[in-house]
């Protein structure tokens, strides 16, 4: 059973025994789904009305992730298959579940929470359940290996034209690891092989959910070098010009990035990716100094192409996959906002 399909049917097992408890019948439907929906449901509520429920699958939900939910109930909606929408996830911890209640957004955990605002006065609302101190194990691509071949893949998708070991002269990962995670990857009809050396992406949402989610809990935390204050504090553009002059070799991420990518956000804060001999020189050069709460964030360059020239003598711009990976790490609407319009400006064929 796929991944996506055995989280689909925890989530329907933990909505039927909530509903049962309420004298509710549900009945999961059989039916061709739409593009977007994983799971079609009927719920008749005694005396009332029966009405349909389409479920989608997103796993680590966050803060960010609050508009593109917004965005695809929206759709499903408006695509007259179900009157209600809800989204099925591996964990929502209470605050969150609090922030979605007051959106109106129908989620069902894997764990046991739950929030279905239905019609004819359905409220359902639990938020007791934690998950379990060891996690439920993870497949190969959720690990930092595993990230950096989903990057490869979304990198050069959605046909990707390249062996194993070009795979690993980009990134690094091992020929055995890489075998794994493009095995799991087909038996979870993400990713179809062609073939030797030819492949093609067939369902690229939840592979880019699969990159953002990675990237946040395994790949970002095992790359990051530290955090700095400049010289010139919060002045990004003399940072930059600063690293023209001195040729320095960075791909400039973050909040920065994301700014210059869809002139919407107002940054508040830099990465820089850097070679792991080019700290000491980094920091010298742009007058960084080691603060706990600084604005300037550097971090290992995870493979050999992170990044392409802004204008003919810029600097380097990290890959919109990086930088949507970033924002939607963080617990930010208003990053999660700048995710959505930097998907859709830069990563639309990922639709």
């Amino acid at each position: 059973m796929a991944a996506g399909e055995n989280l689909v049917q925890q989530c329907v097992s933990v909505l039927r025994a909530i509903l049962e408890q309420m004298s509710v019948r549900m009945r999961q439907r059989n039916r061709r789904l739409t593009r977007g929906v994983d799971a079609l449901c009927e719920i008749a509520l005694p005396g009332g009305p029966t009405f349909r429920l389409c479920a989608f699958v997103r796993r680590g939900l966050r803060p960010a992730t609050l508009p593109q939910l917004l965005e695809q109930i929206e759709a499903i909606a408006s695509g007259g298959v179900c009157e209600q929408a809800v989204v099925f996830t591996d964990y929502v911890p209470a605050p969150l579940a609090e922030a979605l209640r007051a959106q109106r957004v129908n989620f069902v955990d894997a764990v046991g929470n739950a929030c279905l605002l239905g019609p004819g006065g359905l409220s359902i609302f639990h938020t007791r359940h934690r998950p379990p101190r060891r996690p439920a194990t993870r497949g190969q691509d959720f690990s930092e290996p595993g990230a950096k071949i989903v990057f490869f893949l979304l990198q050069h998708g959605p046909r990707i034209r390249a062996t194993y070991r070009e795979m690993q002269a980009a990134t690094g990962v091992s020929l055995d690891k890489i075998s794994k995670v493009m095995n799991e990857l087909e038996n979870d009809r993400l990713v179809i092989v062609r073939t030797r050396g030819d492949y093609e992406i067939i369902d690229a949402v939840p592979l880019l959910d699969r990159w953002a989610g990675a990237f946040a809990a395994k790949l970002e935390p095992k790359i990051l070098l530290g955090e700095y204050k400049a010289a010139a504090g919060d002045d990004f553009p003399a940072l930059a010009d600063a690293m023209r002059a001195a040729k320095l070799p960075v791909v400039v991420g973050g909040e920065v990035a994301a700014g210059w990518l869809t002139d919407y956000l107002r940054p508040a804060a830099m990465r820089l990716y850097i070679p792991e001999d080019a700290q000491a020189v980094v920091q010298r050069e742009l007058k960084l100094a080691p603060a706990r709460d600084g604005n300037i964030d550097l971090a290992t360059a995870f493979a050999t192409d992170l990044g392409k020239p802004i204008g003919e003598d810029g600097v380097l711009i990290a890959d919109p996959l990086i930088v949507y990976a970033e924002l939607m790490s963080g617990g930010d609407v208003r990053l999660g906002e700048t995710a959505l319009r930097l998907r859709e400006e830069h990563l639309a064929w990922i639709a």
